[in-house]
């Protein structure tokens, strides 16, 4: 098995986006060049393929990652409306989830107006978690400086001929700590083409051949969108905490485009804290 280590070494940024018909000034770091800490960043971005907007936010994700590389982690989440299939119209595919559509419905992303989503799930300064796209940069930035609870690593077997693949996450504490943490694990796939309504592009109105990418596709854990109990009680600085899961290959699915994310939630008993501590990405075919 191949082991997937990613720590950060730069990251930079310099946003400036279009949201709808309005500019947005996104700024990040002043001098681009900081030192990596180990944290890595998760942006769950509710999207759906009759969402006309929404092309806009993929072109600031693929932005993002050109800058920050390995230590931004995305998942496009296609929930509610704009996921809806119309056959008649060319939106034949069904991208939705049970994941996802309990993650959009907590957090009632598709009453906000899409494209819309939410980095490390953490409350900001306006007190709330769904932010536009156009906020994504600086949040990013603030987020990867900070020092790390834990690292997590990721490793996956197929046999071949194999319906199901084996994941094994190992979690290692870097500090103690009795927080809640929920292990959530998920498969997400890239290289997906299928029809994407585009308001920019004129007379169209969509692009018939569109790559979707980091599309979720399935849950691993059985916690829902809080996942499962990674320990009770104390996690002790240099607790190394393992989990093996198994997942089903869906034939839908093109295994050597999707990747296993793993991420860990800070949960509190009602659900008013609610954010992911560190996070990690690996391929589901080393």
């Amino acid at each position: 098995m191949k082991k997937r280590f990613s720590f950060p070494l730069l990251a930079a940024l310099l946003s400036f986006v279009l949201v709808s018909c309005d500019i947005v000034d996104d700024p990040v770091c002043t001098d681009c060049l900081q030192a990596g800490s180990g944290k890595k960043v998760l942006i769950e971005d509710f999207t759906g393929h009759q969402c006309g907007n929404c092309p806009r936010a993929h072109e600031q994700l693929d932005m993002l990652e050109d800058s920050y590389g390995d230590d931004l982690i995305v998942i496009s989440v296609h929930a509610g409306g704009f996921a809806r299939m119309t056959p008649s119209q060319g939106y034949t595919a069904d991208y939705t989830t049970e994941f996802g559509n309990e993650l959009e419905a907590f957090y009632n992303a598709d009453l906000e107006g899409l494209p819309i989503g939410m980095v490390n799930r953490r409350t900001w300064d306006d007190g709330e978690v769904l932010q536009k796209f156009g906020n994504w940069g600086t949040q990013v930035a603030s987020i990867i400086r900070e020092t790390p609870t834990l690292d997590i690593e990721i490793e996956s077997v197929i046999e071949d001929g194999a319906s199901e693949a084996e994941i094994e996450i190992s979690m290692t504490y870097l500090s103690q700590t009795n927080a809640n943490h929920r292990l959530v694990v998920l498969i997400t796939e890239d290289s997906i083409i299928s029809k994407q309504s585009d308001y920019d592009v004129i007379p169209a109105g969509a692009i018939t051949e569109y790559e979707h990418k980091h599309m979720l596709r399935s849950a691993v854990t059985s916690g829902g969108i809080w996942g499962d109990e990674v320990k009770a009680g104390t996690k002790f600085a240099g607790e190394e905490i393992e989990r093996d899961l198994v997942v089903g290959l869906n034939p839908d699915w093109d295994p050597a485009h999707c990747h296993v994310i793993a991420f860990v939630v800070d949960v509190n008993d009602d659900l008013t804290q609610r954010e992911i501590v560190q996070v990690s990405e690996g391929k589901l075919i080393p």
